[in-house]
């Protein structure tokens, strides 16, 4: 029997400001709960795409790093949820641009067993380990089908700051168009997937991507500190609920950050993060990621992307939901 308590949908977020998009733009209801130990949440109610009642909740645990991960636990094993999502905001390695919603084909815990080692110029070099981190293939299959993408429409950093009321200035307009000609800037933003690679590494640097994350995955999209630990975690549970991320990015995850920050006081970082919500928002209608198969919203077959030369894909993908 279900228990009363159980939820559909456990969304956890990192960071205050990650979290201010869910009160302050569309979405669902957010109720004040009581907290759950050190952690204060939010429930929220809705229908799905075949008008069933679901529940969820929403924790900012307020910091980055590995409380999240003790968060995913203890709701979990209180509530036991039917999906758990990490949502965020992410630096930028290939493939997506500033703006763009990135999921995961699977995650890799790069700061396991990672060594750090003299180099030949009197300093020191990183080596990245790895451990693979699942995520929920089902959740996978939603976000990258066509169905999906066409209902997911993104709107333009022009259009979100117009919804903003926020006119951008000369300066700024000249600074994205830039960065759009050099496609580092979405001008159409859109759902990207791929790896993760995640640490409690910062990622600021072009020399590490380029020589240290290419090297290992040429196939990175984004890196991030959350998912991982997340994922990880709830590993340690009997059963493991099906874990899956959707993040923005917000950056070019080099020293170009302050400028992309300084564009409308943080514009960007709101506008990737409505992104995130907006594409957060249409996947837990899909009745299917409960286990809802009456009636489908066109979601069928594999990943547009997937490869079946490329083993990466199917890291623990016979455990999973």
């Amino acid at each position: 029997m279900t228990s009363p308590e159980a939820l559909d949908v456990l969304i956890l977020i990192a960071l205050t400001e990650e979290a201010e998009t869910f009160h302050d733009l569309p979405f669902h209801k957010l109720k004040e709960a009581p907290r759950l130990g050190i952690f204060q949440y939010h429930s929220f109610e809705y229908e799905d795409a075949n008008g069933t009642s679901r529940r969820g909740a929403l924790v900012s645990v307020g910091e980055i790093g590995l409380r999240i991960r003790d968060a995913a636990l203890r709701f979990s094993e209180k509530f036991s949820p039917k999906l758990v999502l990490n949502v965020g905001i992410s630096g930028r390695i290939k493939d997506a641009r500033v703006g763009d919603v990135v999921v995961p084909t699977h995650i890799n815990v790069i700061d396991y067993r990672a060594a750090a080692q003299d180099d030949e110029k009197n300093g020191y070099e990183i080596l990245p380990g790895g451990k693979p981190a699942p995520v929920s293939i089902s959740a996978g299959y939603v976000v990258n089908s066509v169905p999906f993408k066409k209902k997911n429409k993104l709107p333009s950093i022009d259009n979100f700051a117009k919804r903003m009321g926020y006119t951008l200035t000369p300066n700024e307009r000249r600074k994205l168009k830039e960065w759009e000609g050099v496609k580092d800037l979405a001008k159409t933003p859109t759902v990207v997937s791929g790896p993760f690679a995640v640490s409690n590494l910062l990622i600021k640097s072009a020399r590490f991507k380029e020589h240290v994350l290419k090297n290992a995955d040429r196939n990175y999209v984004a890196a991030d500190m959350e998912s991982g630990l997340i994922a990880d975690g709830l590993l340690t549970l009997t059963p493991a609920p099906p874990f899956y991320a959707v993040r923005a990015i917000s950056d070019p995850a080099t020293t170009q950050k302050p400028e992309y920050d300084a564009i409308g006081n943080g514009l960007i970082r709101r506008w990737a993060m409505s992104n995130a919500l907006d594409t957060v928002k249409l996947l837990i209608a899909e009745p299917s990621l409960f286990g809802d198969e009456r009636k489908l919203s066109g979601v069928s077959g594999v990943p547009e992307d997937y490869s079946p030369e490329y083993p990466g894909q199917r890291i623990l993908g016979s455990r999973l939901n």
